[in-house]
Parts: C-alpha cells; structure tokens; sequence
C-alpha cells in the first residue's frame, strides 16, 4: 500500500507539471482580485451615497470577493492534485459555488442593463427604485441557485486512468456514475443557452442604449453651443426693436429675443430658466425664486448617466470576453474527442492556462471603477494620501 501510495504522489506530481501554468495565473487574479475588491467593498459601503449603480457595484463586488476567496483556491488545490484529489464533499460545494457565482453575475448585468436603458432611453417612465433593485438582486440569486443546483450531484469522486495501469488517480470532476449518461451534456447544455441568451438580450439593451446616446450626442452638436457666461440664469432681453422678432439669439447663457410693441419702446429683462432644449417660451411667465436647472445641469446628468452606463457596458463586455476562451476551449474539447490529450505538453499546459481566463472577470471590475468612476478614483486617493500621512 505504501509502494502504490508512493507510485501515485509520484504520478500525481508528473501529471500536475502541465497546470503549472495555470496554478500561477490564478494565483495572480486571485490575490489582485482580493486587494481591488476589498477596495471596491469598503469604499462603496462607507463612502458612496445609496443608489441603484451602488447596489450593483456591491452585489458584483461581494460575488467577485467569494471567488476570490472560496472559488480560486479550490482551483488551485485542484490544479495542484490532478490525481489526488479526495476532499469529495468540499469538490461538490465549491463546483456548486463557482458555478452559483457565474451564474449570478450573468443575471446581475442583465437587471443592470435593464436598469440603464430605463435611465437613458425612457427617462421620463417608471424607474427601478432601489428597493426593486434590491429584491431583482435576490430574484437573480435564486435563480442561480435553481440552475446551479445539478453541479453538487453531477460532481464528487472521478477515477482517473494513469500512466501506471494498476494505479488509479482520483479528481474533482464528473461522478463515476454519471460518466456513461447524457446528464453532464443536459447540463452544460442548459448553460450554454443561459449564457447565450443572456448575451443576446444584452446585445440589444446596449444598442438601443448606444442608439439613444448617439442621436443625443448628434443632437446636441447640431445646436449652437454657449460662449460667453457665467450666469446661473438665463436672462430674456425683449425689445421694441423690430428687427429678429422670432430669431432667438444665443450669447452664453443669455437669451435675446427682440418684439416690437405698439406704443412703447424699451427693453424688458426676464429670467427663463434653460431646462429645456425647446427654444419657444412665454414672456409673461412668472419665474420662480428656486435655483432654475440650466443646460449645463441637465448636459452634466445625462453625461454622468452616460458615464456610468459605460462603465457597465464595460464590466459586461469583459465578463464575456473572459469567458469566450474558456467557452471554446471546453466546447472543442467535448465535441472533438482528443483535443486534450493527444496535444503536446507545451499545448497541455497552454490549454490549461488559458481555460482559467474567465477569472479575469473577477478582478477587472475594480480597474473599471478605477477608470470610469471619478468619484472611486478620488476616494482610493485619498486614503492612502491619509496612510502615507500618517507614516510622516
């Protein structure tokens, strides 16, 4: 039993040369991914006021912090023991959380998507309020939890052949019972729908969204911009003067417009509040006293709203892209059989770096806020400003 226990480490440390790189690259993500989501988690809980994209950005945050901490290093424990691996009930709870977790990120971005097209394209209609969010969050959980649930049975204790054929290896991948049935390809199946699907409805939210923002962008440079001003207010000259009577004139933020009157000729001053893109006002409205919404408020809403709905598409756009490799990769190896085994080392170990892509998905986010979200850059700032303060 010793010679055979001997024989099998031996074997196990041979076979496990070939995720050497693949052991490392998650090492990497995963301890990059522990550092930036534990600035994503403390900043966004302690320092960002309540909103739906603070909701979201938690939500993604503490999914990316469990695969940073749970899912990761179960990988690389079973990475590290491509023979050896007997742990049969932590295989069937961790298979179940990466999976849980993947799902839940792909249905989270969905409700996100939802939530921007709302925002952009019908920002006059109904909103997702935060506490619709909250429970849209919970909805996707659950059912992740529902389409997650065949992984804890499907794996556990797989026999594994050697190069020894009177030593078998045991792993962390489909249950000896179900090798010989069509319940692992039921289930990658379904999955593969889910993720396509998911794509395709996000493919069109963010071209009804890119849609929107372009015609407003288009819009916008047709008009002819401000100059000169520093008022808050918009200020209406009307005249006696007959000259331009329906021509409007833009200086700055100031409005002329010239009508001549009958019997009278002088110049009336009244404040118009610039709302709004309409350039057809009354000049008997009253105005109120309350601070008036100019057009650089309403161009500084809709560009953060722009700014944050690039940000998301950003997150979206790197969550697929990380899994596309790691999608192809599994798909040839089970439509083409051989694909795996009959590659060169060099090809086996490239292959088995590679298919761990997708966990690039959970330590990007963080760069994204980084880069899109000024308010995150400015808060990460100021706290190592604070400790490097402090150290003086």
């Amino acid at each position: 039993m010793v010679n055979v226990g001997m024989l099998l480490e031996e074997l196990n440390h041979e076979e496990a040369k070939q995720y050497v790189g693949g052991v490392i690259f998650v090492t990497i993500i995963m301890i990059i991914g522990i550092i930036g989501n534990l600035h994503v988690l403390f900043i966004y809980t302690f320092r960002m006021k309540p909103s739906n994209h603070r909701i979201f950005i938690l939500s993604l945050a503490v999914l990316d912090m469990i695969t940073c901490i749970v899912g990761m290093p179960f990988i690389i424990v079973d990475l590290r023991n491509p023979l050896t691996f007997t742990m049969v009930s932590a295989c069937k709870v961790l298979r179940f959380v990466n999976y849980f977790i993947c799902i839940s990120s792909a249905l989270i971005l969905t409700v996100i998507a939802i939530d921007r097209y709302r925002k952009i394209c019908v920002p006059l209609g109904k909103q997702i309020s935060r506490r619709i969010a909250k429970v849209l969050i919970l909805v996707c959980l659950g059912t992740s939890m529902v389409l997650s649930w065949p992984a804890p049975v499907l794996y556990g204790h797989s026999s594994i052949n050697t190069t020894n054929p009177n030593i078998t290896g045991v792993r962390c991948f489909t249950e000896d019972q179900f090798k010989n049935t069509k319940f692992q390809a039921y289930f990658n199946a379904v999955l593969i729908l889910v993720v396509f699907g998911v794509f395709g409805i996000l493919l069109v939210m963010y071209s009804l969204i890119g849609r929107v923002i372009s015609k407003h962008t288009t819009f916008k440079s047709s008009v002819p911009c401000a100059t000169t001003s520093d008022s808050s207010k918009s200020k209406t000259t009307v005249s006696t003067d007959a000259s331009s009577e329906d021509k409007p004139v833009f200086k700055g933020e100031y409005m002329t417009k010239n009508i001549k009157t009958a019997n009278l000729k002088e110049k009336v001053v009244i404040d118009l509040p610039m709302a709004s893109t309409d350039s057809s006002f009354s000049a008997g409205t009253n105005h109120t006293h309350g601070k008036p919404k100019t057009k650089k408020h309403e161009k500084s809403k809709f560009d953060r709203a722009k700014r944050t709905t690039f940000m998301f598409f950003l997150i979206t756009a790197f969550f697929f892209i990380s899994y596309f490799p790691h999608l192809t990769l599994k798909i040839l190896a089970f439509v083409k059989t051989g694909f795996v085994s009959n590659m060169s080392f060099s090809g086996k170990v490239l292959y088995n770096t590679f298919v761990w892509c997708f966990f690039i998905n959970n330590m990007s986010n963080c760069f994204v806020y980084g880069f899109c979200d000024t308010r995150f850059r400015t808060e990460v700032k100021k706290i190592y400003n604070t400790i490097f303060c402090r150290k003086r």
